[in-house]
This record gives C-alpha cells, structure tokens and sequence, in this order.
C-alpha cells in the first residue's frame, strides 16, 4: 500500500484537482451534483471522494516528508470515501451513477490496480438490472 499512496500523491499533486473539476463539471450540464446524488448515493460518494482528492492534492504541506501530516490530511479527505468505494460501493441506482463508478475506474487505472473491481461491480448491477427489465 505505501507505494500506491505514494503513487497516488503524486498523482494528485501534479493534476487530480484539475481532473477532478472536469469530471464533476460533465453532469453538472444535465442537473446538479446534488440532484445527482439525491438519486444514487453511488454518486454522491464519488463526489465525496473526488472532492476530498482535490483537497488533499491541493494542500501544499502534503508530499513534504511529514508523513504523519499526511496520514491524517488523507484520512480527513479521501480515505474514508475510498475505503467504502474499494470494498463495499453501493450499488448504482441509475444509469447517471454506473457511468460515474466506471468513470472513476478509467481516471484512475494504473493508480490502483485491482481496487476498483468492487466500484465496477456496482455499475455492473444496474446494468444487469436494466438488461433484465428491457430498458436499453
């Protein structure tokens, strides 16, 4: 796991709070965020989550060697909404949502490996769901 935190500080020092905006600005011209996650709470943890990156990309102390410091910046930003997303996600609950699980997926492939497996899951429910009801 160090490796991949150390990974993933890089990544976001160098560019998740500009990634960050784009993905939550895309829905952002449909409806508003929070509508969105009225809808699927799937939504609004990955909302969560990539608020709480970009806080934690921003935040100049973090990288500088206090690894204590960033611990706990990590663990007031992002930690815990990835911990839900790479273990139990909840299920998306509209098409909005299994598009923002597999979204997250392919912004963050090379960073985590295996871990999103479970958020894909969680797309993959509804998909199946609607495949079954006929819808698309």
């Amino acid at each position: 796991m160090g490796e991949t935190l150390h990974s993933r500080r890089a990544l976001l020092k160098a560019g998740g709070a500009l990634g960050t905006l784009a993905a939550l600005a895309a829905p952002a011209a449909l409806r508003s965020n929070a509508e969105a996650a009225a809808d699927d709470p799937l939504i609004g943890l990955i909302q969560t989550y990539r608020a709480g990156t970009a806080a934690y990309g921003s935040d100049e102390k973090v990288g500088t060697g206090d690894d204590a410091y960033d611990a706990r910046r990590e663990a007031e930003t992002w930690g815990a909404a990835y911990a839900v997303l790479t273990e139990a996600p909840p299920p998306a609950l509209t098409f909005a949502g299994a598009v923002a699980a597999v979204r997250l997926v392919v912004d963050e492939e090379g960073e985590t490996g295996e871990a999103h497996i479970p958020l894909l899951r969680a797309a993959l429910a509804y998909l199946e769901r609607d495949a079954r009801e006929g819808v698309r």
